[in-house]
């Protein structure tokens, strides 16, 4: 019984991730390969979607790894709700219920194949069939050789591109130095993510000639870039737009203004009425939710221990945040 639980339990997981692809469609479709950003919205999806919340650890525990045992029933149930059921017991019995109906199928299939077999044994002893084995081998073949050769050709004929980027401040046209995520959309392939390195460059290379890739890093706005590579090596640079709203936020945390009244009046026009802050915790401790007051407060209050906030993702509604994630330099 905990053997076919265990079964069951990774067919959830692969209903999680179907789930959350609607929302996320450029994530690997298979969980077990979920890291980073991929493992953080899924945190978020959680809490705005049935109210749960999970740690990174144990993401990591009973998720990426092959289960050995069932995680605690109410993270089943949480498990169950997001992906369409009332719980873990309703998900079981909607799985059971159609591995009965598969078996009552197979058994009306194979009396009719050994039907349909016997019909065929009678009509060969009354009309024996002309044998055509040798031709049709010569035909598959044919078409064999035919298919590598078309291959072959496509291969040959296909140039190796070589594409490099920088990425620079719209603004003052400076590097923009710190590491920007992209995600990099193949046409007919999966999608595949890269970083830039230490001076803000990216460098592709493949056989396509086109390509086309969306950037998202914490202070400049997102954007999605399509290429025609109709060189062997090309090398651009690409302007990207600063968020003034996630530099500020990052600039007050920082800063000793004494003027909190000023900053707070600030910060009020700068965040819609409903929005949400998550705070990220280093040490795969999960994460805390805090609404717009929490937030203001929490940025104005004169203590060491609440500075140095790090921006890792800010969405909008108008021009206004409605959600932002950060961290904090020595938090718990």
């Amino acid at each position: 019984m905990i053997l076919q639980e265990l079964k069951y339990f990774e067919e959830l997981k692969k209903e999680v991730a179907a789930v959350f692809q609607k929302s996320y469609p450029n994530c690997n479709s298979n969980i077990s390969e979920w890291k980073g950003q991929d493992i953080i919205d899924f945190q978020e999806e959680l809490i705005s979607k049935v109210h749960g919340r999970i740690s990174e650890k144990w993401f990591y525990t009973h998720i990426k790894s092959p289960a050995d045992k069932l995680p605690r029933i109410d993270m089943l149930n949480m498990l169950s709700e997001y992906a369409g059921y009332k719980n873990w017991n309703d998900f079981l019995g909607s799985k059971q219920a159609a591995e009965n109906n598969v078996s009552t199928l197979a058994v009306v299939s194979e009396n009719k194949e050994n039907f349909s077999v016997k019909n065929k044994e009678e009509k060969s002893i009354a009309k024996p069939k002309k044998k055509t084995v040798q031709l049709g081998k010569l035909i598959v073949l044919f078409i064999t050789i035919l298919l590598l050769a078309i291959v072959a050709i496509k291969l040959l004929s296909t140039e190796n591109h070589l594409y490099k980027c920088c990425f620079v401040d719209i603004d003052g046209h400076t590097s923009i130095k710190g590491i920007i995520r992209v995600t990099v959309l193949m046409e007919g392939e999966s999608p595949v993510y890269a970083e830039t390195n230490a001076d803000g460059c990216l460098q592709l290379d493949g056989k396509k000639n086109k390509i086309k890739f969306v950037i998202n890093t914490p202070y400049f706005h997102p954007d999605t870039f399509a290429r025609i590579l109709n060189k062997e090596v090309i090398e651009e640079k690409i302007q990207l737009k600063a968020d003034d709203y996630a530099v500020m936020i990052h600039y007050f945390s920082k800063s000793n203004i004494k003027d909190w009244q000023k900053r707070r009046l600030q910060l009020n026009e700068m965040i819609s009425e409903n929005a949400k802050f998550f705070q990220v915790y280093s040490n795969n401790d999960g994460m805390e939710l805090y609404n717009k007051k929490e937030f203001i407060d929490k940025l104005t209050m004169p203590l060491k221990s609440l500075r140095n906030v790090e921006i890792l993702d800010v969405k909008y509604s108008g021009n206004k945040i409605s959600e932002l994630r950060f961290t904090q330099t020595g938090s718990r």
